[in-house]
């Protein structure tokens, strides 16, 4: 690069100074454009919203020479947010702000450049966006920090409303203090009011109460677009708040819903430009995506609006719709609720809300969420299962959960079985079993959902964040974390985890990273030889004992199976409790060939054999034996 020429004019940059002021100070000077004289300085050309915020970042070379920066202290949240991939939320490098009187002081502040800044703090205009002459929109390429690029004074001096002032006020309050949560979540705000309520800038002042932690002002605006006093109703309005960015503000949703919930009756409509995305409506149901994908391509198909983005969304009518097929008045009547329809008929709950759109049947009682709802449908079972019991399907359907993760936590003892020996042997749950599961126990993935979160990774968040899980891959080799809900339910912990910016455990281990910790995890070579067994019988010994395979967060490199000490060890203690079974045939009397007949029609696959001898465990042992004082053979109750 050439050494730039000689200048006249050497501006000192002011330590709240916009980067794009001091430019123009700097090229105002010979009434250039800063693209212009920069040019001519170093004979290349630039693009100029580039160049500010390189300035802002502090990798700018070419204006060391021109440009005195010494006293220029920005905020670090402002540097922050400059090197932001996201950047676009907060600035806008090719579009300029103006305060007649910032202008004649010959300084713009750097907090004007925010989006969200609308007036001058310090002398409460209103910023000049867009020149009143030409009525082109100012940016920050033009001839002189007072003039548009027509050669026009920019000298319109609007006062502004006190709440613009005061939003001012507090942007820069913010900027300076490193409140991120607030500038992120008052220009989230800001957007859903706008775009989808269409009642900005009348609810400025209720925002801003919002964002300093008293949500009854937004509450307010929202309850009148409430179409029904019902719960689906008042979270349908809320649930595009759901896609705020901070935990913080996240939890204050769940107090405007029950602020909108206890509010008296009202009437009103939903605005022409609302519309809900596939995320909110499952927030709106308490539902599953699955199940609002299901009623999406059904009923509901008329109502999606294919240009947002590449994610459909269902228009304000659609919604109207929906809210009406779901409200019914407050008396109750008797019927099965919808979650009890899905388990006894394995039919999706998606189809008994497209059945409820359709008016194929009928809301008899409401409910918090569409499964809690009741519909006057028959309430039939299958005759081949006992009252008060559902099948492996049907509870995978009660839990919403994959089958395969309910015969893992039956192994992990969270879920209790019994066979049904006249039907293929089949497994049959308690209905009570499921009811205390769903009120002890939730899952990684029902808690993101619950809280509209990314459910990838938040179960390791979770974990990070210091909950403890009763079942997953590091514990038992469930194939998904579980956790109680007394624990993961508390809301310091679930902000913390929502803090974990990126956590992930993919990637190269740094060298100084701690390492497995021993005294918690052994190897193969380690369990085998604790069970004075060979390492090969281990994978047998995990579908037969509590031996468990496990994965740990710091696994090293290689392919080595891990073990929990704990579950090694149990598994010793029930190795050496087994019960030969020639032993058992001289407690019970009964040979050999019907003990082992007997065995069968009571259990699955009882038998265990090692180094060729075969074994029951002790707790069957202990039932074969009662059974056969119940029950005797032909020959026992011939003698």
């Amino acid at each position: 690069m050439n050494p730039p020429n000689e200048v006249f004019f050497r501006p000192t940059m002011a330590p709240g100074e916009s980067p794009g002021s001091i430019l123009l100070r700097l090229s105002g000077a010979h009434f250039e454009r800063p693209t212009a004289f920069l040019g001519r300085q170093t004979h290349k050309t630039y693009i100029l919203s580039n160049l500010i915020r390189d300035l802002i970042k502090g990798d700018v070379d070419v204006v060391d020479g021109l440009i005195d920066r010494k006293r220029w202290q920005p905020p670090s949240l402002y540097r922050e947010l400059s090197n932001h991939p996201k950047h676009r939320k907060w600035y806008n490098f090719k579009r300029a702000k103006v305060c007649p009187d910032c202008a004649e002081e010959d300084s713009l502040p750097l907090y004007q450049d925010l989006y969200g800044v609308e007036a001058c703090a310090k002398h409460g205009w209103t910023l000049i966006t867009s020149c009143s002459d030409c009525g082109a929109d100012l940016n920050w390429n033009r001839p002189h920090l007072q003039y548009c690029n027509c050669h026009s004074l920019l000298d319109t001096r609007k006062p502004a409303h006190a709440i613009e002032v005061e939003a001012a006020r507090l942007h820069k309050e913010w900027l300076y203090n490193g409140d991120i949560d607030r500038l992120q979540t008052y220009n989230e705000v800001k957007r859903l009011l706008k775009k989808r309520f269409g009642v900005w800038p009348e609810a400025q002042h209720q925002a801003l109460a919002f964002v300093q932690g008293d949500s009854l002002p937004l509450a307010d605006v929202l309850a009148r677009f409430v179409v029904h006093p019902d719960s689906f109703s008042a979270r349908a309005v809320v649930a595009p708040f759901t896609s705020l960015s901070s935990a913080r503000y996240k939890e204050a949703i769940t107090a405007i819903v029950e602020n909108l919930v206890s509010r008296p009756p009202s009437s009103p409509t939903l605005p022409s430009a609302f519309y809900l995305t596939r995320q909110e409506i499952g927030y709106m149901l308490g539902a599953t995506w699955r199940v609002v994908d299901e009623v999406v391509k059904g009923h509901l198909s008329d109502y999606r609006n294919s240009k947002l983005d590449k994610r459909y969304a269902i228009m304000s009518k659609g919604v109207e719709a929906l809210l009406h097929a779901l409200h019914i008045p407050s008396e109750v009547k008797q019927g099965p609720t919808i979650r009890e329809l899905v388990t006894l008929h394995r039919i999706s709950s998606g189809h008994w809300l497209n059945k409820l759109l359709a008016g194929e049947t009928r809301l008899v009682a409401p409910g918090d969420t569409l499964l809690d709802i009741r519909v006057d449908e028959p309430d039939t079972v299958e005759s081949s299962v006992p009252d008060g019991y559902v099948t492996l399907p049907q509870a995978s359907e009660y839990l919403e959960l994959y089958p395969e993760a309910i015969r893992r936590m039956m192994k992990s003892g969270l879920l209790d079985a019994e066979i049904q020996l006249n039907h293929n042997r089949r497994y049959i749950f308690p209905k009570a079993t499921l009811d205390n599961f769903l009120r002890t126990y939730i899952t990684g993935a029902q808690l993101a959902d619950r809280l509209s979160v990314e459910p990838r990774r938040f179960a390791e968040r979770l974990i990070a964040a210091g909950a403890t899980p009763v079942s997953g891959p590091s514990i038992d080799k469930c194939n998904i974390y579980v956790f109680r809900r007394e624990e993961v339910e508390d809301r310091q912990l679930i902000s913390q985890a929502l803090s974990l910016d990126s956590y992930s455990k993919s990637g190269r281990r740094r060298d100084d990273a701690p390492s497995l910790d021993e005294s918690i995890w052994a190897g193969a070579t380690e369990a085998a030889e604790y069970l004075c067994t060979s390492v090969a019988q281990l994978s047998y010994l995990e579908s037969v004992s509590p031996l468990t395979e496990a994965y740990p967060e710091l696994k090293p490199s290689g392919s080595r199976r891990y073990y929990r000490w704990e579950t090694v060890r149990a598994t010793k203690t029930f190795l050496d409790k087994l019960v030969d079974i020639d032993l058992l045939t001289t407690r019970t009397g009964l040979s050999r060939p019907k003990l082992l007949r007997r065995i069968g029609r009571l259990f699955k696959s009882p038998l265990i054999v090692l180094n060729s001898t075969t074994y029951v465990s002790s707790a069957d042992a202990n039932k074969i034996e009662l059974h056969c004082k119940r029950y005797w053979c032909a020959d026992v109750a011939s003698k």
